[in-house]
This record gives structure tokens, C-alpha cells and sequence, in this order.
């Protein structure tokens, strides 16, 4: 029985740990729109509008990967679901994954 419990505690926190470094890395961008989307190119244009309106540059290049500020970026439709009906209703969260790959190879 002890087995099953640390097994458990073992699973949960590594899902936390990897939970953390995903969405925390320094070079992942996260935004959360005001509006939910459903049109991959009405979303497109919303982030960048909102990143625009932070002072970054973007370039949108097709398929979803950006250059922002000079860095490569994919860009990932992340949906949050229902908490709670009424206080905190399904979210639409837009992550900007840093593409490691492209970026060494501008280099």
C-alpha cells in the first residue's frame, strides 16, 4: 500500500515539476486573449495585435511560427478547461514556444 501512495506522490509532483518549466520557461511567451477564437486566422491576427501592443515586433511567417524580436517562435493553441462555471469560465491561452532549432540555425 505504501508502494501505491509514493507512486502517486512520485507521478503528481513530476507532473507539477513538468507543468512549471513549460509554462515558466524564460524563453516561452504567454498570452491570454480577451476573446476565445476558433478561427486559427482570427487568432493569428489577435496575438498579434496584443504582442504589437507590447512594444514587440512580430512577423508572422506562416504555419504558425513567428519572429519576435528578432527570435523564432511557435506559436500553440492551449485551452483551459472549466473550473468553475461561474467564476472562472474555460480560457483560451496562446504560448509562444521558443523554436530551439531555427534559432541555432540563424545563428
Amino acid at each position: 500500500m505504501l508502494e501505491v501512495f509514493t507512486i502517486l506522490g512520485v507521478g503528481v509532483s513530476m507532473f507539477f515539476i513538468f507543468r512549471f518549466f513549460r509554462e515558466f520557461s524564460g524563453k516561452s511567451i504567454h498570452l491570454d486573449l480577451d476573446k476565445r477564437y476558433i478561427e486559427w486566422s482570427d487568432h493569428i491576427a489577435a496575438a498579434e495585435e496584443k504582442l504589437q501592443k507590447q512594444g514587440r515586433e512580430v512577423t508572422y511567417l506562416g504555419d504558425g511560427s513567428f519572429i519576435i524580436d528578432g527570435k523564432y517562435y511557435i506559436m500553440i493553441d492551449w485551452n483551459i478547461g472549466k473550473r468553475d462555471e461561474i467564476l472562472q469560465p474555460a480560457a483560451q491561452r496562446t504560448w509562444f514556444k521558443y523554436d530551439e532549432e531555427r534559432n541555432k540555425q540563424a545563428k
